[in-house]
């Protein structure tokens, strides 16, 4: 295959480890590029896929996927900066309580 050959859905998906009506659902949406050669305009697509489709198309699901993690993780990074002193107070005291109702138990369990 040289640098310009077009591939086929079935072909791209076998190489992706997808099953192809992932990949024509990709093609609908405009996720991934692709020509239809089919020879008459109402009939069943032909669909080709060229390399340059296939980077750009990796690229953008990469970046997605970079981008989607980073979200994940500034969601689930509890920030400092971002609680009120009476928060942090009121929490600290959340923490203490529980500590000392844990020790009250455990010495009641154990007397």
């Amino acid at each position: 295959m040289s640098a310009m050959t077009p591939i086929t859905p079935p072909t791209f998906a076998k190489s992706r480890g997808v099953k192809s009506d992932k990949v024509l659902h990709w093609i609908k949406t405009g996720e991934l590029a692709a020509v239809n050669f089919a020879t008459s305009p109402g009939g069943r697509p032909r669909w080709k896929i060229f390399p340059e489709a296939i980077a750009d198309s990796e690229r953008h699901r990469a970046a997605k996927a970079t981008a989607e993690a980073e979200k994940e993780n500034e969601n689930s990074t509890l920030r400092v900066s971002e609680k009120t002193p009476a928060a942090s107070g009121q929490a600290a005291a959340e923490v203490k309580g529980t500590a000392a109702l844990w020790e009250t138990k455990m010495g009641e369990m154990s007397a």
